[in-house]
Formats: C-alpha cells, structure tokens, sequence
C-alpha cells in the first residue's frame, strides 16, 4: 500500500503484466501434464539462490517452512498477484496490510489441504491428482491471458474470430 503511493500501475501495464504471469502459469501447467519436459525452461534462477533455497527446504531450522512459505509470495499465481495489485493500489500501508492478511487467512485451508494431499498421494490417486492440478492450473492460466487482454482493450474472442475467418 506504501509502495502504492508513489507507484501506480496503468490500466495497460497491469494487462500486461497479467498476460506475462499467465504465461509462466501456463508453462508450469504443460509441465505438470507432461506436454513439455519439465526443466525445459531455458530461464533459470542464479545457482546461489537455487542453493540457498534447497538448503532451506532441507533445513531442520522450525522457522524454515516458514521462510519458505514467504517466498511463495513471489511465485507466480494470477491470483495472489491480482491481491497484490489490489494491496498497492490501495495507497495505504493498514489498508493493504489487511487485504493480504484476509487474502492468507482466506487461502489457507485450501493450501493446506492440497499440500496435504500432493504429499500423501501415491499410485495412480497422485497421477490422478496431478492430472486435475495441472489441467486447473492450465485453465487459470487462459483466464488469465484472457483477463490481460481485456485489460488492453482487446477482444480476445473477436480476435480468435477474425484470426481463424482469415486464415481461411
């Protein structure tokens, strides 16, 4: 919210900004159906932070899984991103405080379900449940693309019309 102040983000660079994160999302979606091999991304983060990070994971530190936990605010998820935006815009410190706050509060049973579940499954019950995650992953993703393009005061269905009507 303090950063919303002296930062505002357009209309345009937010649609943008969603497209980018929608496609991220939906490179990890391919990975998890196993359309593309995963570690096929050519853009990969600095080995000292990738060490840092394993070293974490593997860390019998109790605050730990905490640090971690605070790390996923970076990934990037179309929703939590569209909450931070929402917390920026908001122009005030407590105002944007709260509005993460819920958002976690909000998020935190489901998050522990899933992370309970993709933990414990086995057998063809984990590939069934990878199979939902990254198909549900997929169509966040073009909600997402489709959400940017608004954004930018494009059709995309009019677009996908028009694109297939000329190709013919």
């Amino acid at each position: 919210g303090l950063l919303g102040q002296a930062v505002t983000l357009s209309t345009r660079m937010t649609g943008l900004l969603n497209i980018a994160v929608a496609f991220v999302m939906l490179w990890l979606a391919l990975q998890m159906l196993h359309i593309i091999p995963k570690g096929s991304c050519p853009i990969r983060p600095p080995k000292a932070f990738s060490r840092w990070i394993t070293g974490l994971a593997e860390s019998r530190n109790p605050l730990a899984p905490f640090a971690l936990g605070a790390l996923t605010f970076f990934l990037p998820c179309g929703f939590t991103q569209s909450l931070q935006l929402v917390a920026l815009a908001s122009g005030g410190f407590l105002q944007g405080a709260l509005t993460m706050f819920v958002f976690a509060l909000g998020t935190l049973p489901s998050l522990i379900g899933i992370s309970t579940i993709s933990a414990t499954a086995r057998g063809s019950f984990q590939t069934l449940f990878l199979r939902f995650a990254g198909t549900l992953v997929l169509v966040l993703a073009l909600f997402n693309i489709n959400s940017g393009f608004v954004l930018l005061g494009i059709d995309p269905q009019q677009a996908l019309a028009s694109a297939l009507n000329g190709s013919r």
